[in-house]
C-alpha cells in the first residue's frame, strides 16, 4: 500500500507569541503536520532547550564531583598555596607518572591534590579518591556481613584500580595490617603496570612511613610511589 502524502503552504499563529506566520504543511494519511511556533520563537525554544540541557549536565557533573570530592576541599584559593603547589596544579596534565606531595598539615597538599584532579574530572577522565585510612576501611568492609557495606567497599576498591586518575591522602597516617598492606601494594602494582598514575600525599617521610611498613612489602611500595611520581617536598 502507498503512503498518500502532500505538502501546501499555510498561515498558522504562533503558539508561543500568537503572531502569524506562514509554513509548510505535511499531509500523511489526512492527517497535517506543521510547526507550531513561528521562526523566531522556535528558535528561542531550541536556545532555550540547549541551556536546560547543559545546566541539567552540569549540575549532574557538579553532584559526581561532590561525590569524589569533600565539601570543605571543594572551594580553594590557589594563589594561596606553596609556590611550588601553584606550579604543579597549573603545569598538571594526566600522563603517566603521578604526584607526591610530602610536607607538614596545613601545606595545603590535599587542597592541590584535589585541584588536579578536578582538572582531570573535567577533562572528561575518571577519577576517585580516598584517604589512607579510609582504604584501610574499605579493604576491611570488603568482608563485613552487611552486604550494602560489603557492596560498597568492593566497588570502591575496584574503580580505584580502574580510574585513569585517582588520589590518595596521608600516607602513613596510621599502620597498615597485613591485609590492607597487602591490598595496598597489589593496588600499587596494578597501577603502575598499566600506566595508571597516582597523586598522594603525606605529612610523613620516606622513612616513617616505612617504619608503618612490614619489611616484605615496605620497601617495593615505596620504591613504587617513587618511580611512578615525581615527589614534592613542602617545607
Amino acid at each position: 500500500m502507498e503512503l498518500q502524502t502532500s505538502q501546501t503552504t499555510e498561515t498558522f499563529n504562533c503558539v508561543d507569541c500568537g503572531s502569524p506566520f506562514e509554513c509548510e504543511v505535511f499531509s500523511l494519511m489526512g492527517k497535517k503536520m506543521h510547526n507550531q511556533r513561528c521562526e523566531d520563537c522556535g528558535k528561542a525554544r531550541d536556545a532555550k532547550l540547549q541551556l536546560e540541557e547543559k545546566r541539567k549536565q552540569e549540575s549532574e557533573l557538579q553532584a559526581k564531583w561532590n561525590k569524589i570530592c569533600p565539601p570543605i576541599y571543594c572551594e580553594t584559593d590557589i594563589s594561596r598555596l606553596h609556590p611550588k603547589l601553584i606550579d604543579s596544579v597549573l603545569s598538571w596534565e594526566l600522563k603517566q607518572r603521578g604526584i607526591g606531595v610530602i610536607g607538614a598539615a596545613g601545606a595545603g597538599k590535599t587542597r592541590a591534590a584535589y585541584l588536579m584532579l578536578k582538572k582531570t574530572f573535567e577533562a572528561g577522565e575518571s577519577v576517585d579518591s580516598v584517604t589512607s585510612t579510609g582504604f584501610a576501611k574499605f579493604v576491611s568492609d570488603q568482608f563485613s556481613d552487611e552486604p550494602e557495606e560489603k557492596d560498597a567497599a568492593r566497588k570502591k576498591i575496584a574503580s580505584l584500580r580502574k580510574c585513569a586518575l585517582i588520589f590518595i591522602d596521608d600516607l602513613g597516617k596510621c599502620k597498615f595490617t597485613e591485609r590492607v598492606e597487602l591490598e595496598f601494594y597489589d593496588l600499587l602494582e596494578h597501577r603502575t603496570s598499566h600506566n595508571l598514575p597516582i597523586i598522594w600525599t603525606a605529612n610523613a617521610n620516606a622513612k616513617e612511613i616505612l617504619s608503618m611498613l612490614s619489611k616484605d612489602r615496605g620497601e617495593p611500595i615505596l620504591r613504587r610511589l617513587s618511580e611512578f611520581s615525581d615527589v614534592i617536598t613542602i617545607p
